[in-house]
């Protein structure tokens, strides 16, 4: 695997985990 393939899918994780804690804020 490349690195910047992981570093992609860690800011993608991190992006997906700040929207679902702003979801459950607003629910």
């Amino acid at each position: 695997m490349q690195p910047n393939m992981l570093r992609c899918a860690a800011k993608l994780r991190s992006v997906l985990k700040r929207l679902l804690i702003r979801t459950r804020c607003f629910y």
